[in-house]
C-alpha cells in the first residue's frame, strides 16, 4: 500500500536569468563627496578606490574609518562584480588607543573648570558656552586633519597605553577572559572592582 496524500507537491519553478534582480547597484553623486557608490542589494556600501580607465573599477568598503580600514572589497570588469575574499565582520578587534577620547575629555574638563566654579550652573548659561565651544569645531577640525594638533604622549600615557595593549593582545590569545580585561583595564585607570 502506497500513501499518495502525505507526499508533498513537487514545484517545478525555473528562474529565468533576467528576473533576478541585481547584486550591485551604482549609483552616481551617491557618496558624501559626490562620487560613484557602490551598493549591494544587502545594504553594504563601496566607494571607488582605485580606476583604470572605463573597464576596471576597485570599490573598497565605506564601513571604517582610516585608522582601521575595512578589508572588503569588489573587482568590477565590465559588468561583472567579484566579491574580494576578506569578510565584513572581522574575527577579532582591533586595541585602539584611546587618545582620541581624551581630547573629548579634556574639553569637557575644560568646559566645566570655567563653567562650574561656584555650584549649580544655569542651563541657558551652559548653553551659551557649549554655542561658543561649537563655534570652534570647524577650525579644530581643520588643524587635526592638517596635523597641526597632534597630541604629544607624556610618558605616563605611553605606558598606560602599553599595558593597555598587553591586556588587550593576551585577551585575543585566550590568555585572559572577558572579566580578567575589564578588571585590568578598571585597575590601570583606578577604578575599583568588586
Amino acid at each position: 500500500m502506497h500513501e499518495n496524500s502525505i507526499r508533498d507537491e513537487t514545484i517545478d519553478v525555473i528562474t529565468n536569468a533576467d528576473d533576478v534582480e541585481p547584486e550591485y547597484e551604482i549609483i552616481e553623486n551617491g557618496s558624501k563627496k559626490g562620487k560613484r557608490k557602490l551598493v549591494h542589494k544587502r545594504g553594504f556600501q563601496y566607494t571607488i578606490k582605485k580606476q583604470r580607465g572605463e573597464d576596471y573599477t576597485y570599490w573598497r568598503c565605506v564601513k571604517r574609518g582610516k585608522d582601521q580600514p575595512c578589508p572588503v572589497a569588489v573587482t568590477q570588469r565590465g559588468d561583472n562584480f567579484q566579491e574580494g575574499e576578506k569578510e565584513c565582520c572581522p574575527k577579532y578587534l582591533y586595541a585602539v588607543s584611546p587618545k582620541s577620547c581624551r581630547g573629548s575629555i579634556s574639553s569637557d574638563n575644560r568646559i566645566n573648570s570655567r563653567v562650574n566654579r561656584s555650584g549649580k550652573v544655569p542651563f541657558y548659561f551652559l548653553l551659551l558656552e557649549l554655542y561658543g565651544e561649537a563655534k570652534n569645531i570647524p577650525l579644530i577640525a581643520r588643524l587635526l586633519s592638517e596635523g597641526k594638533m597632534e597630541r604629544i604622549n607624556k610618558k605616563r600615557y605611553s605606558k598606560l597605553n602599553g599595558k593597555l595593549f598587553k591586556a588587550w593582545e593576551d585577551y585575543n590569545n585566550r590568555v585572559m577572559t572577558t572579566t580578567q580585561l575589564l578588571r585590568a583595564c578598571a585597575s590601570l585607570y583606578g577604578l575599583t572592582t568588586k
